[in-house]
């Protein structure tokens, strides 16, 4: 029933339209956040919280 060939373009279909939506989610939650929000650093912030607590 299912080719190799029409398995691969509904996969690249697939793909395009997740990354798609992906890219406006990522745009519209960067328009919504405040710049400080726009690239979290949780590394600093686990760095500082572990040596806050030792």
């Amino acid at each position: 029933m299912f080719t190799s060939q029409t398995l691969f373009e509904f996969a690249v279909i697939a793909g395009t339209i997740f990354g798609a939506m992906t890219l406006v989610a990522w745009s519209i939650h960067r328009k919504q956040c405040p710049p400080e929000l726009r690239w979290p650093k949780p590394r600093r912030q686990w760095l500082q919280r572990t040596t806050g607590r030792r």
